[in-house]
């Protein structure tokens, strides 16, 4: 299984921006071209985000179409505080929530900003 180090992936041990959570989500896509399961190793982070995990965890699920489960079949978390796998789920689920709107016909921007912007 191969193994990405978050902090070498993005070159910072504070987790809170898209950017940096894009580019961990791109690494992971090359690596799951060369096997179907990786391990994200969060060793030595200081900070994290939802929004950073909402735009890796959660828009590699979206792009892939996968569920929570199948998004476990793929990829193992290690060396993450207990509390911020709180924050991992509430973006598993934020994209399920997106994938079913999607499922649905429903435009998403257009949902969120009549039902949750309003």
């Amino acid at each position: 299984m191969k193994t990405l180090k978050v902090i070498e992936v993005v070159g910072s041990a504070v987790l809170l921006h898209s950017d940096k959570g894009d580019h961990l989500k791109k690494a992971m896509q090359e690596a799951l071209r060369e096997t179907s399961q990786i391990a994200v190793d969060f060793a030595g982070y200081q900070f994290l985000s939802t929004m950073f995990l909402n735009f890796s965890f959660g828009a590699l699920c979206l792009e892939n179409d996968w569920s929570r489960e199948e998004f476990f079949g793929h990829i193992t978390i290690q060396n993450l505080a207990e509390d911020d796998g709180d924050d991992v789920e509430l973006s598993l689920r934020n994209a399920q929530q997106r994938r079913e709107l999607r499922k649905n016909n429903i435009d998403t921007a257009e949902f969120y900003e009549r039902n949750v912007l309003a």
